[in-house]
């Protein structure tokens, strides 16, 4: 279908590789969720599709998307959310030596909030790296679902991006 959000640029040796979600085909193929596409650039004006990002686990069953990305060590590193799921979506991820092909951490979902303040899901990751420190942002909701809101966890730099590896920043 024509249309993409939720784009996350990485420049990956030479040539620049974009992340970002795709909707639903809507045809009743299976499955059929949100889905994250890959296109490549060596000049960030002219952009070619060169592949997309299948479910492999059940926590994907239904749909990810919204990913961030960072490259580490000729590592690409990306974060995304599990969709579909309302208040039990939460944050992942993924590494790939070639940009293209991904192996799911194994202790996903990495990362969900916890608190009174909030209803427990994470959405629509975003990384930054801050030293010797990764900040991974996100969405989530009050706990009537109605409000949402921002916040942020950290892990270190040079951690494996493990479910354990995350500190909540904030209450």
């Amino acid at each position: 279908r024509p249309f993409a959000k939720d784009p996350a640029v990485v420049r990956f040796g030479d040539r620049y590789l974009m992340y970002y979600s795709i909707p639903p085909f809507g045809d009743g193929r299976s499955p059929d969720g949100w889905a994250i596409g890959v296109a490549e650039s060596r000049d960030l004006h002219n952009w070619s599709r060169i592949g997309e990002l299948a479910p492999e686990y059940e926590y994907e069953r239904n749909g990810f998307c919204a990913p961030g990305a960072l490259v580490r060590d000729g590592v690409i590193h990306l974060f995304y959310q599990t969709y579909g799921n309302w208040r039990n979506d939460a944050l992942c991820h993924a590494s790939s030596r070639d940009g293209l092909h991904f192996e799911r951490n194994a202790t996903n979902p990495i990362f969900r909030p916890t608190g009174a303040w909030n209803c427990g899901r994470a959405i629509d990751a975003d990384v930054i790296v801050d030293g010797e420190r990764v900040l991974l942002f996100y969405a989530t909701r009050d706990p009537a679902m109605e409000i949402q809101m921002l916040g942020v966890a950290e892990a270190p730099a040079s951690s494996a991006f493990n479910r354990a590896d995350w500190t909540q920043l904030g209450d």
